[in-house]
Parts: C-alpha cells; structure tokens; sequence
C-alpha cells in the first residue's frame, strides 16, 4: 500500500485493519422543552429505561403494510434486522420477519441493549434493503416500527426513515470505543435561542484488573463531555484525543438545558471500536 495515500479511518471503515470497527451512532428528539430536559437524543425523547436483564423482545410496526404478505410489493418492510448485546454483552445480531401491527419477537434470542434496528427487506422478491431517501412507500418502512422487553421501548424506527434514530450505544464485551467526532444540529421555527448538551456515559463497575460488564447495580453515571450550541446552527467536534469507552459502557447525547420550547435536535458520533485482543488498543 502506498503510504501517500493511507488514510487510517477510511481503512477501518473498509474493514481493512484488523480488529478494528467503525461505528456511526445517530439520534433525533423532535421536540425537547424548557421543562422536560434532560432528555436523551433518541426519537421518543425524555428519558430510556436500561434493560437490567436480557429478555426476548417484541416488534410490532403502525401499518399493516410493513407484512411480507400485505400483497404491495416495494411498500413497507418485510423484515428488520437487529442489532444489540445479549445477556453477556456479546454483540448479537438477529432478523424478524414482520406481521404489520400484530406483534413479534426475537424467539429465542434475548437481548440486554438494543444498538440499532434496521429494515432488511422491503416488500418485493428482489428488493433486500432499506432506502435511505426516507420516502414513506419508497423502498422503506410504511409505519413506525418499535421495538420493546416487557418494561419500555429500546428502539424505533421512524417511518420511512429504515433505521433506528437514538444516540444510545453500549460497548460490547471484549472491545473498547474511541469517540473521535461528534456532530449536532439544532432546529426551532422562527426562534432564536440555545441548548447545553453532554455526552453520557454508564460504565460498569472497574477494579484495577478487569471491567465487569453485567453488574447493573455497580453502575456509575458520568458526564464526558459539555457544550453550548445556538438554533438554526450545526455543531461540530472533533477529538484529537479520542474519548476512550470501556466494554459494556453506556454512551448517549444528553440536552441538558433547553432555552426555549418546541426544539428539534439532531446528533451523531463516531466510534472506532477495537477488540481487546488487538496489540494496540
């Protein structure tokens, strides 16, 4: 390889650099006020319930045309995929196949957190994934599709949007994430105003030789990172020291303090995700 034209982050994300992973998190909250934050960056907004045990999960979307059997080819999602960690924190990744508004599940497969929901398949013998134009009817899902354990949700995905929109994101066993950029965008029609914002994180509890990565109780909440952004303008950071995130640590973007009401936020983050057998990590 020519060195001249090396470029570390675009060989890991062509998975060229061995047990090394990117990871891009994104998160939307349609409507944070001066009088529900904190809120968490993910499409239900407020706060997100941590699982404390793996449990087998529902899905279940708005219309019925998200059904391999709803007879509209190219019109709503058949199957999705998801992504998460299951009761040893061991990334998983597992597919549904979808019956419109009746629920399913992940039988057997049990999860602990849920990092991502995606489409695979739309409704069509040759279509196999999701659009990203985010066109309702357009090679996307027609509803919204949620994802749940018997306590709240932990994924959803917007319609038409064939992705999951929450900046939640748990480390999985055996690894260790490099936050290395985060980018904010901030919306309210026709005001002018601010928010604060932080990136969170839940790690397990840590001794001088290991990282326990299941003990919920033992659990410390942190805030890693602060800043102050206006609406109507886009934020963005770069770390030249990366943050650095243990194995079964909780990530999320947190609002903080709102200004004035009705604001939409939009926020995402790159992770390099490297296993901790790697030489150098």
């Amino acid at each position: 390889m020519n060195n001249h034209f090396f470029d570390f982050y675009t060989e890991v994300s062509k998975n060229l650099v061995p047990k090394h992973k990117a990871v891009y998190v994104q998160g939307v909250c349609y409507d944070i006020d001066t009088n529900t934050v904190p809120e968490i960056v993910w499409t239900n907004g407020g706060d997100y319930t941590l699982p404390d045990e793996a449990e087998i999960l529902g899905v279940v979307s708005s219309s019925g045309r998200d059904d391999p059997d709803s007879g509209v080819a190219g019109i709503g999602a058949s199957s999705v995929t998801i992504t998460g960690l299951d009761e040893n924190y061991n990334e998983v990744s597992f597919g549904v196949v979808l019956n419109g508004t009746s629920n399913v599940n992940t039988s057997p497969q049990k999860f602990v957190r849920v990092n991502k929901v995606e489409v695979h398949k739309i409704n069509s013998s040759t279509a196999n994934s999701a659009s990203t134009t985010g066109v309702v009817g357009r090679g996307s899902n027609e509803g919204v599709i949620s994802v749940f354990n018997s306590h709240s949700f932990l994924g959803i995905i917007p319609a038409g949007k064939g992705v999951s929109q929450s900046t939640l994101y748990t480390v999985p066993a055996g690894n260790t994430a490099y936050l290395t950029r985060l980018g904010v965008d901030v919306t309210n029609p026709g005001n002018s105003g601010y928010i604060n914002m932080s990136i969170k994180q839940r790690a397990p509890f840590i001794s001088e030789d290991y990282v326990e990565v299941g003990e919920n109780r033992n659990r410390l909440t942190a805030t890693v990172d602060v800043m102050s952004t206006s609406l109507h303008k886009e934020y963005e950071k770069n770390y030249k020291v990366p943050l650095r995130f243990e194995q079964g640590t909780d990530i999320w973007v947190s609002v903080d303090v709102a200004s004035i009401d009705n604001i939409g936020v939009a926020a995402d983050y790159t992770l390099i995700q490297v296993s901790n057998t790697a030489k150098y990590r």
